[in-house]
């Protein structure tokens, strides 16, 4: 393992933010009007270092805007700007998403008749091309890598859970975030077993060791980094009230607001001593999966105080770098859009990072409510799910908003000195997801971990009517009783 991470302080990584922000000028370039569903559809383009033919390229997410020139059937008078992958980048005179326009002219802005192939085939569409001042800054508050597939989103190939496109002028580079706080998410099939099948969140919290817990946090977090990832959507600080909330496994506090706060504050060490930053969710009062998106949480201020807020405020007080907002209503109002409960987080724990939302979990812009970052960003267009981070949406707020928000952002990234060390950027990770990081330490501790989560209790002074002679055979009941080990 690397040495462990020499983290800015907050104040420092605030100067450095703030010297990043001062130099957030250059107007990017939006893109609307694509065909319907198509990922591409709202990127802001940065201008490339290299030009093409004379003329600028402008990216983003592994998508090209570009001039071709001797096409459109104008001979050396008529250049084609082409939109499109890479794959594109030298082709002859490209034929699937193009514009024909004369040869002198800079990139098409405004709204053009484009030539696009969408899934009825080759067709028109009113492509429109938008200079957007703030562009950089609308990069950091908004995700990319999801679109809608058959039946539902699917992340892309070679994507993280989460991701920002890099600000390359800058040496900014892409937030990677990456599921979950147990363990390093191989989301596809060619992938599984490279990476360590650590025991549930649940499983340490029954550990009650803070020494277990900060060795098998850096442990995640190094495998992270080894896949490229710079983020960890985890731990999770709720605590279990039904036991029929779905993702109960995933809480390290267990039922106790005491025992959560001692094992989280150790979590967040040891995954952000590797230099990974971690994300504490749900906050708040997220406590059911039934119905989560539109139940509402009723909780007095001493109850939350004493129960809820002691997990969050010590990942706050071991230096937790992002909040991930939740999908229910705090009160009425979406967490997420819930300006009353963010002035909790930030001015009654004290939080200094930055906040984003769970999945499709915003319900408004969210910036003068405290919201920082929407993710994952795909869903433009489709009912289930609009994108509220949309760039001409983030181009109404005040400034002074966008500055905040992205200020938060960038000093995370300076604490984390994620700048020294950006590695790749989607769609350009396939080596690092494929590299198997899993090691024979770490599956020691993996066993290891999973044995101190075994709770034997003992029935001294026979409190329990059970002895060898009257019970020689004991029943274990369920689904768990007939599991087996998994292994990776």
């Amino acid at each position: 393992p690397p040495p462990p991470a020499d983290l800015l302080s907050w104040d420092e990584a605030y100067a450095r933010a703030n010297e990043t922000l001062s130099r957030m000028t250059a107007p990017l370039l939006h893109i609307s009007g694509l065909c319907e569903g198509d990922f591409a559809n709202g990127l802001l383009l940065q201008e490339e270092p290299d030009q093409h033919n004379g003329a600028a390229v402008y990216g983003a997410a592994g998508y090209y805007l570009f001039r071709q020139l001797g096409c459109g059937g104008g001979g050396r008078d008529a250049a084609r700007w082409v939109f499109g992958a890479q794959s594109l980048y030298a082709a002859g005179c490209a034929a699937e998403v193009y514009v024909d326009v004369p040869s002198d002219s800079g990139p098409p802005l405004g709204t053009h008749s484009w030539r696009v192939r969408c899934k009825k085939g080759q067709q028109t569409a009113a492509v429109t091309l938008t200079e957007m001042q703030g562009g950089e800054k609308m990069t950091l508050l908004k995700g990319v890598g999801w679109e809608m597939g058959q039946w539902w989103y699917e992340v892309r190939k070679w994507w993280y859970t989460g991701n920002t496109v890099p600000i390359r002028r800058l040496g900014v580079p892409s937030l990677k975030f990456h599921d979950s706080g147990g363990g390093f998410r191989t989301t596809w099939s060619d992938i599984v077993g490279t990476a360590t099948a650590f025991p549930s969140m649940l499983a340490m919290a029954a550990t009650w060791d803070e020494d277990v817990v900060r060795e098998y946090a850096a442990a995640v977090a190094w495998e992270y980094k080894g896949k490229g990832a710079n983020g960890v959507l985890g731990p999770v600080a709720d605590l279990i009230r039904t036991p029929f909330a779905g993702r109960s496994f995933e809480c390290i506090s267990g039922e106790d607001p005491y025992l959560g706060s001692r094992l989280i504050g150790a979590y967040v060490e040891g995954v952000q001593i590797r230099g990974v930053f971690a994300v504490v969710k749900h906050w708040v009062f997220n406590q059911q999966e039934t119905e989560r998106g539109t139940s509402s949480s009723v909780v007095d201020d001493q109850t939350a105080w004493e129960l809820y807020y002691p997990p969050f405020q010590a990942a706050v007080d071991a230096g937790v770098s992002g909040v991930m907002c939740s999908y229910n209503k705090i009160d009425g109002v979406h967490s997420c859009s819930n300006e009353e409960s963010f002035k909790v987080l930030r001015d009654g724990l004290k939080f200094r990072g930055f906040t984003q939302t769970d999945w499709w979990g915003s319900h408004s812009v969210g910036l003068s409510e405290g919201l920082d970052q929407e993710m994952p960003g795909a869903g433009s267009g489709v009912p289930y799910h609009p994108e509220f981070r949309a760039a001409p949406s983030l181009a109404t707020e005040p400034a002074e908003l966008l500055d905040a928000s992205a200020r938060r952002v960038l000093a995370v990234m300076h604490r984390s000195r994620l700048m020294e060390e950006p590695g790749c950027s989607p769609p350009y990770c396939e080596a690092e997801f494929r590299l198997n990081v899993t090691t024979p330490e770490h599956l020691e501790l993996a066993r290891r971990s999973a044995t101190r989560s075994i709770v034997l209790l003992k029935n001294d002074a026979a409190v329990l009517p059970l002895a060898a002679e009257s019970a020689p055979t004991i029943a274990v009941v369920g689904a768990g009783a007939a599991g087996g080990p998994f292994f990776t």
